[in-house]
């Protein structure tokens, strides 16, 4: 006898929902030439509870930290926009900028 396994749909959307996060943030990386050996955060402007897989996108997004906030905030950052919810990561070229110039030096 065959066992029947039962999928959640809510959880499967979740996880391709989040997926398609991870690879927005990849691409925001390679846009704005963050390493992907750079650790950085992420902030999630938000007053809905409703979450993704974050431990995942930590990880596969090498993400240090993430932390949801109600107002946006008033350093600079790079935002994007997926779904319902506003996210902005901090921009760091002056870094980038100067590892650039070791590279050619």
């Amino acid at each position: 006898m065959q066992k029947k396994y039962f999928f959640k749909n809510k959880l499967i959307k979740k996880f391709k929902q989040s997926i398609t996060f991870i690879s927005i943030i990849r691409n925001l990386r390679i846009n704005y030439n963050i390493s992907n050996k750079k650790k950085i955060k992420l902030l999630i402007l938000s007053e809905n509870k409703k979450k993704l897989f974050y431990s995942l996108i930590l990880k596969l997004g090498n993400l240090c930290s993430l932390h949801v906030f109600k107002k946006k905030p008033k350093k600079k950052y790079y935002s994007l926009i997926f779904e319902t919810k506003e996210y902005f990561i901090p921009k760091l070229l002056k870094s980038n900028k100067l590892e650039q110039k070791k590279k050619y030096l």
